[in-house]
């Protein structure tokens, strides 16, 4: 689902020092920033915010925060970064790497934060496409696997070859002025009885 402006949930957690993302937000019309003060939180305004991207700074998370921030990025429909201490990087990168969450040394310079952000978002909308492309192309394989189911009814049940059983749902979808897969969901509800 898009929406028309990004939300960007910053999870301060344990973080010593605010990340900047103000900065940036200010620079973007179409993102806004939520701040949470932890985990918990986060988890409970998923649902209501639907960010596009969840930012967590955290200086050195523990192993139990690591498979909070696993969970949380598990349940997101949302990129997820998480920015760590130096000394941090390498168990945070081994535990999460494989739930899809971004990793990354903190303190960075503002720019190098601000080109993270742009292309972490560029992303997400990519994935969003694809999605819906996805979707579309799944519809309309159930949309042709309805049809053929159709097509062979008719053929079983009138004795129809193929091609005028394809003719026949053609029609009386053009005659009705819906779709074939509605025609189809008629025959397979009349014959299957």
């Amino acid at each position: 689902m898009e929406q028309a402006n990004n939300t960007i949930l910053l999870v301060r957690g344990t973080a010593a020092e605010p990340a900047g993302l103000s900065a940036f937000t200010a620079a973007q019309p179409d993102v806004q920033l939520q701040t949470l003060s932890g985990l918990d939180e986060a988890g409970a305004a998923l649902e209501r915010l639907r960010p596009t991207l969840i930012v967590v700074q955290s200086d050195v998370p523990d192993a139990q925060a690591l498979r909070r921030c696993a969970g949380l990025a598990e349940r997101a429909e949302a990129v997820f970064l998480l920015l760590v201490r130096q000394e941090a990087y390498g168990a945070a990168w081994r535990t999460l790497q494989k739930h899809g969450v971004c990793v990354m040394t903190w303190p960075m310079e503002q720019a190098v934060l601000t080109q993270t952000l742009r292309n972490l978002l560029l992303l997400k909308k990519s994935m969003q496409t694809m999605q819906a492309q996805t979707d579309q192309l799944r519809s309309q394989l159930q949309d042709l696997k309805r049809i053929q189911k159709a097509k062979g009814l008719l053929m079983r049940q009138l004795g129809m070859t193929e091609q005028d059983a394809h003719r026949w749902i053609e029609k009386a979808a053009m005659d009705r002025c819906v779709k074939k897969r509605e025609i189809a969901e008629t025959i397979i509800r009349m014959y299957e009885l």
